[in-house]
């Protein structure tokens, strides 16, 4: 089994690959990225690396968000990012899902088969279920999800009109998304043999590594997949700044060093 790469960055880069923002602008380094308004990853700063001028670097994050109509967000590894985080907090950004990163090594082992069906593209079923559970959007946005859901190459797979998911082969690594079930067929077993169709498929193809992000909150899926051996292996967190980035004028920037970053 293949061990977890410590760092933020590599969590950062893995999320920020395999759940690709529409519109993305770089401004002192950090990536800003906007996709109306449509997941809080996609529509949040990568603050990635040290820029010579932090507090430049957060105007110009929240004129970016400005000018989309929209608050300001960043992605925030707070163990790793201790003084970014500190200076949004003193800027008035709150903090908001907290989201727990884990991950699981994967056997070299032929798949066991199963009833999963696996595609490269999202079909209009597998949208609609997983939209109907977890898009969390508004209608105008679903063109904004369907652009993120097939940025990248990936695997689609269906169990019996019930549950789905979405798989993104990563070199060696399998990140794990969007796994879904109808609410009316939840507790029948379907994401436990989707997630393992799924962690098979990667296995065969490769992968070494599986990961996934699921929200702090949500203690059920957390305990599905310890079942299925994933750990925790880090935490990040959103700050979230008022519309029109008042912030910006109400607190000093961050001076001094920002540590270096796998993923809802």
């Amino acid at each position: 089994m293949a061990e977890p790469e410590a760092g933020h960055e590599t969590w950062a880069r893995l999320l920020d690959a395999a759940w690709p923002a529409v519109r993305v602008e770089e401004r002192h380094g950090w990536l800003l990225r906007h996709a109306d308004g449509f997941s809080s990853r996609a529509n949040s700063v990568w603050p990635r690396g040290e820029p010579a001028d932090p507090g430049a670097a957060i105007a110009a994050a929240e004129d970016f968000y400005a000018r989309h109509g929209a608050a300001p967000r960043f992605q925030i590894f707070p163990e790793a990012q201790p003084e970014l985080d500190a200076a949004l907090a003193a800027r008035g950004y709150r903090a908001e899902r907290a989201t727990v990163a884990m991950s699981a090594g994967l056997p070299a082992a032929p798949p066991s088969g199963g009833g999963a069906a696996f595609g490269a593209r999202p079909g209009p079923d597998w949208f609609e279920l997983w939209w109907a559970v977890d898009g969390r959007g508004a209608p105008a946005q679903r063109a904004a999800a369907r652009a993120i859901l097939t940025g990248c190459p990936a695997w689609y797979g269906a169990l019996d009109e019930a549950a789905v998911v979405r798989a993104v082969p990563q070199a060696d690594r399998l990140g794990i998304y969007c796994l879904a079930v109808a609410p009316e067929r939840r507790g029948r077993g379907y994401a436990r043999e989707l997630l393992a169709a799924a962690l098979d498929r990667g296995a065969a193809h490769g992968c070494r590594e599986a990961y996934l992000m699921v929200t702090e909150s949500n203690s059920a899926a957390i305990r599905l997949y310890r079942s299925a051996g994933f750990e925790p292996r880090g935490r990040y967190h959103y700050r979230v700044g008022p519309a029109g980035g008042a912030g910006a004028q109400t607190a000093a920037a961050p001076r001094g060093g920002r540590r270096p970053k796998p993923s809802v």
